[in-house]
């Protein structure tokens, strides 16, 4: 049985828009693995790392759709450098995530 290592697929992307996010209280997946596909994620990635989110907590976060909105209006566009988050280690109160400088 071959393990499902999300680290291997996130390197072979190329030529398409990436939008990583995480909860830094997430039970299942530990904040290290998320740092592990930072690393590991192609140029123009986004980041998005949600303060007290537990796993997929951040589907209900006030400022998810503004975050996904940004994404998918600008997936074209240039995105910050695979070592910048869209926004800074707390939720964002901007309704504009890339105000937030990710």
């Amino acid at each position: 049985m071959q393990k499902h290592r999300p680290v291997d697929n996130l390197r072979r992307l190329t030529g398409c828009p990436v939008l990583l996010i995480h909860g830094t209280v997430d039970p299942v997946i530990p904040f290290s693995e998320f740092e592990r596909l930072r690393e590991a994620a192609p140029t123009g990635t986004r980041f998005w790392i949600v303060e007290g989110a537990g796993h997929i907590g951040s589907l209900g976060h006030r400022d998810y759709p503004a975050h996904l909105e940004a994404f998918l209006g600008n997936s074209g566009a240039p995105a910050p450098s695979r070592g910048e988050k869209e926004s800074a280690d707390e939720p964002t109160s901007a309704p504009n995530p890339a105000a937030a400088a990710h």
